[in-house]
């Protein structure tokens, strides 16, 4: 969480510097948890949720914090971390689909998981939350009704470019799906359609756009960060047309997007729906 949203940089005079700096951690508490209070409810509900799972049992059985009576931040971060070899473990080590699948579960794809791949599964729930959260992230960067997006994300075997689909189509715009892999694929779409808007990895899309002559609205950088290099971003604009907007997007597969900019490019956020812990 970057601390300049959240601490109010006007600090007042202080003659003493282990004061001020007492102060600083106090405000900085405070408004963390003025953050966080609005969202502390469904952080308490998946635990309640997660505390009934095999593997979470298990997991948090030596913890002096029950993890369905968490209460405060405090006592959340008392709780073990997970790790992704221990999820790998769980689920390629049973006999079975492992313990995070249910009769619930209408698809699945795989995540990298040491040298090899893990299945993830997902309910239709998992499925419209992750997308409504895409959705309102896109239309924050200025994607909407009518809009032709080229996709350039793969579809299989992850669940990327399947998630940026139907996220795209919670704005009301129009997916074109060209996927990864085939560039002279991707450029006969991005010359057959009128394109507005291009995700998936810039350097992939920049490829594209050189034999396509694109000219976006919006370019949505995923998988290669733009953020830190103004000079790689500015480069993208001008490849793709003199867009608009260029930023970056990050997401999970085991929790869909993370963090994303708007059309400010000032930097990407949570947008309100992740506890980040650090």
């Amino acid at each position: 969480i970057s601390t300049r949203k959240y601490v109010n940089a006007q600090q007042p005079p202080q003659s003493n510097a282990s004061a001020t700096a007492r102060e600083t951690e106090t405000k900085m508490t405070t408004n963390i948890t003025d953050l966080y209070g609005h969202r502390f409810e469904q952080l308490q509900e998946q635990l309640q949720h997660v505390s009934e799972n095999a593997f979470y049992q298990e997991l948090y059985g030596s913890s002096t914090v029950d993890p369905a009576e968490v209460s405060s931040l405090d006592e959340f971060q008392e709780l073990p971390f997970v790790t992704t070899g221990q999820l790998s473990d769980a689920v390629l080590g049973a006999d079975d689909y492992g313990p995070f699948f249910d009769t619930d579960v209408n698809r699945t794809y795989v995540t990298p998981a040491g040298d090899g791949l893990m299945p993830l599964y997902y309910t239709q729930d998992d499925w419209d939350r992750m997308t409504d959260a895409i959705g309102s992230r896109f239309k924050e960067i200025g994607i909407g009704d009518g809009d032709l997006v080229l996709n350039t994300i793969g579809y299989t075997p992850f669940l990327a470019g399947m998630l940026m689909h139907d996220g795209i189509t919670k704005t009301g715009a129009v997916p074109v799906p060209a996927g990864a892999g085939d560039s002279e694929g991707a450029v006969g779409l991005a010359e057959l359609y009128d394109i507005d808007a291009a995700v998936g990895f810039p350097s992939y899309i920049e490829k594209v756009a050189k034999q396509a002559d694109l000219s976006l609205d919006v370019l949505i950088s995923a998988g290669e960060p733009v953020i830190y290099y103004p000079e790689r971003r500015e480069e993208l604009r001008e490849v793709v047309g003199g867009a608009d907007t260029v930023v970056d997007i990050y997401g999970l597969a085991a929790g869909g997007t993370v963090a994303a900019e708007d059309d400010s490019e000032d930097g990407e956020d949570d947008g309100g729906d992740t506890i980040i812990d650090i």
